[in-house]
């Protein structure tokens, strides 16, 4: 049902009603601009397919699943008309998708930070820099790993990364990272974000989240 639900998702109708046709499609926790995003973890994505999508999902109820998903999310205007698109696209495969609208402060503690969800959205990722951003999101236990995602083989790979000073076993280690990943199919990617911070020019080693927040470890002063 993961994969049904992922290859169910046209991308490019989703870029046009919902983000002005500016959305830049992602196929994986790395940018393809990244050092650690690899030609084998894209291959490894699935592709926009509804007939391979309605396949699976008849597979599933056949087998005694339902194909019923209930769809959390915030009552903010953009993320209704975000509920409806992804409703119709679901529809088109034999899914029946139930939104259910939160206020934020809800939203983020009785829905994603508590884990109590079939599918909801969230914005994650690093931007600059795989550490710790990919820890928290991939790790056992990490404290953006939602949801409760855990493959001992990534946990072991994460903690060699952390721990590596070369910097090209660091970069092997978060491709196997960014593959496994995407063969488990431990997110469904739509977007890549587009945040940002401002910094004066002297202020250096600055890696973000996602959420604008500065990983402050690796930050500078070239005086």
């Amino acid at each position: 049902m993961r994969e049904a639900f992922i290859r169910a998702i046209d991308r490019n109708a989703m870029a046009a009603t919902q983000y002005r046709g500016q959305m830049e499609a992602a196929n994986g926790y790395f940018g393809t601009d990244s050092e650690y995003n690899t030609a084998e973890a894209e291959a490894a994505w699935p592709a926009y397919d509804p007939e391979r999508a309605r396949q699976l999902v008849q597979e599933y109820v056949a087998g005694g699943g339902s194909a019923t998903v209930v769809y959390k999310t915030t009552n903010a205007p953009n993320r209704v008309q975000f509920a409806e698109f992804l409703q119709a696209q679901m529809a088109a495969v034999g899914i029946t998708l139930e939104p259910q609208f939160y206020d934020l402060a809800q939203y983020s503690s009785q829905v994603v930070q508590s884990g109590d969800f079939e599918v909801a959205g969230n914005v994650g990722g690093p931007v600059d820099g795989a550490y710790p951003g990919s820890s928290n999101v991939f790790r056992t236990g990490g404290s953006q790993n939602y949801g409760r995602y855990s493959n001992p083989q990534v946990d072991a790979l994460l903690d060699q990364a952390a721990a590596s000073v070369d910097p090209a076993e660091r970069t092997r280690l978060y491709q196997q990272v960014g593959l496994i990943t995407n063969q488990d199919l431990a997110l469904a990617y739509y977007s890549r974000g587009y945040l940002s911070n401002v910094a004066k020019p002297e202020v250096k080693g600055i890696v973000r989240y996602l959420t604008r927040d500065v990983f402050f470890a690796t930050v500078w002063l070239d005086r």
